[in-house]
């Protein structure tokens, strides 16, 4: 099935810039774009109902108390959500290098 989308001119003129930058005609570019936010959309999706049923878990032990199965469960969505954060991890990790290499700059040009 063959579906046409319009699009405002500020977004046609950003496709047409990029895909001229990427040397592919805007068509390719529009459809890789497309599908990727239509899988980055499902893999969302997956995410929230894996994290509600981590939710679930947590609450839950806190409470009653976990089977061995639930817990390993748990360990297991919360394994996932520490990879998931891992990225913005290393990015506060080198922020926070940045930050120390900047304040020992200041220490040694104030000397």
């Amino acid at each position: 099935m063959a579906v046409t989308i319009v699009v405002n001119d500020p977004l046609a003129d950003q496709l047409c810039a990029q895909a001229r930058v990427e040397q592919q005609p805007v068509e390719i570019l529009a459809l890789e774009l497309l599908a990727e936010a239509v899988r980055q959309r499902g893999l969302a999706a997956a995410w929230d109902r894996r994290n509600q049923r981590r939710v679930e878990l947590i609450r839950k032990s806190t409470r009653r108390g976990l089977s061995v199965e639930e817990q390993a469960e748990l360990d297991s969505l919360q394994a996932d959500l520490d990879q998931r954060l891992g990225y913005w991890d290393d990015e506060l990790f080198e922020q926070l290098s940045d930050l120390e290499q900047a304040v020992k700059n200041l220490r040694d040009d104030g000397k």
